[in-house]
């Protein structure tokens, strides 16, 4: 029996939140792309989706992580995208947020069952808005998210969240507070 995968990840919280949650559902309804908000909070993809041997060896080794790595702020604001297929509100920050979560990276591919993404280490951070089938609606949802005023948010990097695909969502299973 196939075992639902997990993933790690940093949740957006807050006003920053419940702007990102009302864009996701905006864009949905106006170009009938695919519904996030109904499958997973706005986050920051931390470790891609992965299927562990043994999750008790990824708690241990994200509680560890958590009580070694510290907060730092970073921000959040204004829209890109990766090629026609992904539009997102991009992350900004410092070198210490990417190192951080490169870490947790190295880490967890020690662990068995646990591979690197084709994207991890040369990712860009970013909340996704919507992705997947976006070739037939691009070019005037491209248009109308640069036209829009995505605002800048303060926010800080002060927790990692270990998410479980239940079949149809993700749903939080352990949220790691940083020190």
């Amino acid at each position: 029996m196939k075992q639902n995968p997990y993933m790690v990840a940093h949740l957006i919280e807050g006003e920053a939140r419940i702007f990102i949650d009302r864009l996701q559902r905006e864009v949905a309804g106006r170009f009938g792309t695919r519904n996030l908000f109904d499958r997973i909070m706005p986050h920051i993809t931390v470790k891609a989706p992965f299927c562990p041997v043994d999750i008790h060896d990824v708690d241990i080794t994200l509680r560890r992580l958590a009580v070694e790595l510290q907060r730092v702020p970073y921000s959040i604001g204004g829209v890109d995208r990766f090629r026609r297929s992904v539009v997102f509100v991009d992350v900004l920050h410092d070198d210490t947020l990417k190192q951080y979560i490169d870490r947790v990276v190295d880490e967890l591919v020690l662990l068995d069952g646990v591979d690197r993404g084709e994207f991890e280490h040369e990712k860009r951070l970013h909340v996704t808005i919507t992705s997947k089938k976006l070739e037939h609606v691009f070019d005037d949802l491209w248009e109308y998210m640069t036209s829009k005023h995505i605002p800048e948010f303060e926010l800080c990097f002060d927790h990692i969240a270990l998410l479980r695909h239940s079949g149809s969502r993700w749903e939080v299973m352990q949220k790691y507070p940083l020190k």
